[in-house]
C-alpha cells in the first residue's frame, strides 16, 4: 500500500484483497485496505464482504463492517442467501445476533422459501429461534414446501423448540403441500410429549 499498491484490483473471482482479509477476519488488514481506499464489490456468486464474512463465521470482521456501515444487511446473493439466512444455516449465533441487532430484515427468505426461522428449526438451535422471534420473525411463514417452523420442528422431534413455537402462537392446523400437520409428523415419528403438547393447543387428530 505505501508502495502505491491498487487495493481496488479484482482477481478473476471479482475478489479483492479487502475481500479476503474479511473472509479470514484479519481485522487490522481490514482496516489498513479501507483507510487506503479500496472498495468492495460483489463476488462472482453475488457475495459482499459481509456474505463472505457470514460464510466464516468472521464474527470479529462481522463487527468491524457494522460497526463502520454503510453495509446492504439485507443482500441477496445468488443462492438468494442474505447474511442472517448464512448465519442461521450455518448455526452461529453470535453473528446472527450482531445482523438482528444491526436491523437485518428476519423475514426474507432463502433457498426453497426457507426464513432464518426455519433454518435454525432444522438445526435445532432453541435459541437462535427464541432470539429471532424476539425480532418480529413470522412464526407461522411456509417455505415453497408448505412448511411452517412447528412442522419441522414436529418431524425432528424437537420437543423445547415445539414449546418456544406454540407460546409465540404457531398455528397447529397447517398443512403442508402433502396436506401433513404437525401433528401428524409427531404422531409417525413417535414423539408423544410433541403430541401431548400439540393436542393440548387445539390440535386434531
Amino acid at each position: 500500500m505505501e508502495q502505491g499498491a491498487d487495493s481496488t484490483i479484482l482477481d478473476n473471482q471479482h475478489h479483492s484483497a479487502l475481500d479476503y482479509a474479511n473472509a479470514m477476519g484479519l481485522v487490522q488488514v481490514m482496516e489498513a485496505l479501507s483507510q487506503g481506499g479500496a472498495e468492495s464489490s460483489t463476488d462472482a456468486y453475488g457475495n459482499t464482504p459481509l456474505h463472505q464474512a457470514c460464510y466464516n463465521d468472521q464474527g470479529e470482521a462481522v463487527k468491524l463492517m457494522l460497526a463502520r456501515g454503510g453495509l446492504d444487511l439485507n443482500a441477496r446473493n445468488d443462492a438468494e442467501l442474505t447474511p442472517l439466512c448464512i448465519a442461521a444455516r450455518e448455526d452461529n449465533l453470535l453473528i446472527a445476533d450482531l445482523l438482528l441487532e444491526a436491523g437485518a430484515d428476519v423475514n426474507i427468505s432463502g433457498p426453497n422459501g426457507d426464513a432464518p426461522l426455519h433454518m435454525a428449526v432444522r438445526n435445532e438451535n432453541e435459541h437462535l429461534v427464541r432470539k429471532l422471534l424476539s425480532h418480529q420473525a413470522r412464526v407461522n411463514e411456509r417455505n415453497e414446501d408448505g412448511e411452517t417452523a412447528l412442522i419441522l420442528a414436529a418431524r425432528k422431534g424437537s420437543n423445547y423448540i415445539v414449546g418456544v413455537l406454540l407460546e409465540a402462537g404457531a398455528d397447529v392446523t397447517f398443512a403442508d403441500l402433502t396436506q401433513h400437520t404437525a401433528l401428524y409428523y409427531a404422531t409417525e415419528g413417535g414423539y408423544n410429549d410433541i403430541v401431548e403438547q400439540l393436542l393440548m393447543a387445539g390440535a386434531e387428530n
